[in-house]
């Protein structure tokens, strides 16, 4: 039985404030899926998911990771400091990718190197979104350090409400591959400016303790995170995005269109629940840290809960994964079912692992935590190439779920170990 502590705790309640707004989020997502995959075809959705899964890659290392440090700092003058520091590189990074972008526009302008038409076009727009996504970590990271739940929440419900009211419109309006890209781009730009109307309210009596020299120290204070975090960040996301690349190699676009539709729904509860647990978790385990506290309960407690949430989910994928997307998405869908029931063992792990991942970097444990990560992207190019030999994307599927269901089993091990006391003291 759960008692009254895990009802009454604060980390429960602040996952509740996050999950009010992640929640209406997902039910607007939820509400308008069934009308987006009748607008749009699985060949549609897999050009798309190919271009933003690049561009999320991007994103991830676009602040050379000191977006994590964020939660660090033990006063808000240090922390200030790591704030700005995360966005003056992401603003670099950003320019670095438009001028590359111009680079690959003249070869492709001049036939160096071959794109397809929309490509080609969408490529302008990718250190914008790039830069977007980039800021939009940075900013969420800042308004969780400072308990801002409620303004966090707000902005995922608009950023909902904006990208899917956009897609249905430019969908009827017939703008194929367009609409569901204009739609993300514009929700983006949203999201950014309802993040920085927050952020600028919190923090403009902070912006007085920024300087360069300040700045210089955070970045060689948390060194390490550019040093070991970047590569991890690729490889964190190329665990997920990394099958939206091997699957137009080993099968067909219209492949990465059904996983595309799967993920959707599979990320679902990581957003609505896995984003919330992890964010507090962070928040509150950096305290404990900071106070020289064992870690071990909370992770032990946050294990307990994310079990409790997500395992109902993933029985419910398994059972009945193909009737539900056919039921809700149409009859095109349904190998998007068989494909959910299959990666939903790998969802219950991965949630799991989600919710505790900054572990590693609280304890500064981020070189053993990559070495360990790096076996990911092995078994996922091990599992397609089996299943291209044996012509079976569900054989591929099911060995990349097995396969990092373990590595996910013995890093939480390893995530518990290392927060013993006697170790991280």
């Amino acid at each position: 039985m759960l008692s009254n502590k895990f009802f009454r705790s604060e980390f429960l309640k602040n996952v509740l404030v996050l999950l009010t707004g992640t929640g209406l989020g997902q039910f607007i997502t939820l509400l308008a899926s069934p009308i987006l995959s009748r607008i749009y075809s699985p060949a549609e959705y897999g050009v798309f998911t190919l271009f933003v899964s690049t561009a999320s890659m991007m994103a991830a290392i676009s602040a050379a990771r000191y977006d994590l440090a964020i939660m660090l700092p033990k006063s808000t003058n240090h922390a200030i400091n790591v704030l700005m520091l995360a966005i003056y590189i992401c603003v670099s990074f950003s320019l670095s990718l438009l001028m590359v972008a111009g680079m690959v526009a003249l070869l492709v302008y001049f036939k160096v190197i071959a794109l397809s038409l929309l490509m080609s076009q969408w490529i302008w727009f990718f250190p914008f979104l790039v830069f977007l996504l980039g800021i939009q970590q940075i900013f969420n990271y800042w308004l969780i350090r400072n308990k801002q739940y409620r303004e966090v929440a707000i902005t995922r419900i608009t950023n909902s409400a904006s990208n899917n009211g956009l897609a249905i419109l430019f969908g009827l309006l017939k703008f194929r591959e367009w609409g569901i890209f204009l739609s993300n781009f514009i929700g983006q730009i949203i999201y950014f400016f309802n993040l920085f109307y927050f952020v600028r309210k919190l923090s403009k009596e902070d912006l007085q303790y920024v300087s360069s020299n300040k700045i210089k120290a955070k970045a060689e204070q948390y060194k390490e995170f550019p040093r070991t975090s970047i590569s991890q960040a690729i490889v964190d996301m190329f665990q997920i995005n990394g099958i939206v690349y091997f699957l137009p190699i080993f099968f067909s676009i219209v492949e990465v269109g059904y996983y595309s539709r799967a993920l959707i729904v599979l990320q679902a509860p990581i957003s609505l629940l896995g984003n919330a647990f992890s964010q507090v978790f962070y928040q509150n385990a950096s305290e404990v840290h900071n106070a020289k506290g064992d870690l071990r309960p909370l992770i032990t407690s946050t294990i307990k809960k994310s079990v409790f949430v997500i395992l109902p989910i993933c029985i419910l994928l398994m059972l009945f994964g193909p009737l539900l997307f056919t039921f809700v998405f149409g009859n095109q869908w349904e190998e998007s079912g068989h494909y959910s029931r299959i990666l939903a063992l790998w969802l219950f792990f991965d949630f799991i692992r989600i919710c505790v991942s900054s572990i590693p970097l609280i304890l500064n444990q981020q070189r053993r935590f990559f070495l360990i990560s790096i076996l990911g992207p092995i078994i996922l190019l091990i599992s397609m190439w089996m299943g291209y030999l044996m012509n079976d994307v569900h054989l591929a599927l099911m060995l990349f779920a097995s396969g990092q269901s373990c590595l996910i089993l013995y890093l939480l091990t390893w995530i518990y170990k290392i927060a013993s006391p006697q170790k991280n003291g």
